[in-house]
């Protein structure tokens, strides 16, 4: 049912976002993590569990169970801390700051895809001094979007 009441919303929005100018899908989980995919080439499909996203860039797999909401964006989305086991990733007034468990390979880029620094956790709080924008985090292949004002 979840799956259908999801689908319904996307395509009842779709309908909505031609007549404006959208250029991203978001999707809230219940963490309160945010993703934005850019609408350009998006395709989105749903199992019985998962809601599976990828356009020409990257693609996605959110849990249903996981997932709050929906909806268009002009820009993207982003939080501004991330928080996993072992991971905490927190942006600030034009800081970064990631703490991740010893030995993880971290690397920093900007929303351009640039990357802006990358490193071999030891444990400890590593702050980088960046600009106002979307910065992506991964630590050891996972990937998270954070928010730098």
């Amino acid at each position: 049912m979840k799956k259908i009441l999801l689908l319904f919303s996307v395509l009842a929005l779709g309908v909505n976002a031609s007549a404006q100018d959208y250029n991203y899908l978001t999707w809230k989980k219940t963490s309160g993590a945010e993703k934005s995919l850019k609408l350009d080439g998006l395709k989105i499909a749903f199992d019985a569990t998962s809601m599976f996203s990828e356009n020409s860039v990257e693609k996605d797999t959110v849990a249903l169970g996981e997932l709050q909401m929906l909806f268009f964006s002009v820009e993207p989305t982003g939080v501004q801390r991330v928080e996993r086991e072992g991971l905490l990733i927190e942006g600030g007034e034009r800081l970064l700051s990631v703490t991740a468990a010893a030995g993880s390979n971290v690397s920093v880029y900007d929303a351009t895809g640039a990357l802006v620094g990358k490193y071999r956790a030891d444990g400890s709080t590593r702050s980088l001094t960046v600009g106002r924008g979307v910065f992506l985090v991964n630590c050891n292949g996972e990937t998270q979007k954070v928010l730098v004002k």
